[in-house]
């Protein structure tokens, strides 16, 4: 596979590593904050009276539930050796 495809790993690799270093020099990502919200969630969050604070909580909050989850996803797997899909059929549109 890397023949066929080395070429395209290697650019990927290339401006991911130009994009982490223009970060570091222009210090974005300092505490997760990586200036990115198109959207303008944190304008509308600030005029709604929720701090910046609170939003960070929140955000790190919501990762460790979805961390939580798939863990769960995972040793739900290793217990019944079937995929969480299969179990889970109904919510698939499958019984």
């Amino acid at each position: 596979m890397l023949e066929v495809y080395a070429p395209f790993f290697f650019l990927v690799a290339g401006a991911a590593s130009y994009a982490e270093l223009q970060a570091i020099e222009k210090g974005i990502g300092a505490d997760g904050d990586f200036a990115f919200d198109p959207l303008s969630v944190a304008e509308r969050a600030s005029a709604a009276g929720v701090g910046a604070d609170d939003m960070r909580l929140k955000e790190v909050l919501n990762g460790r539930l979805a961390m939580l989850a798939i863990t769960g996803f995972a040793v739900q797997e290793a217990l019944y050796l079937e995929p969480v899909v299969e179990q889970t059929g109904a919510f698939f549109g499958r019984f």
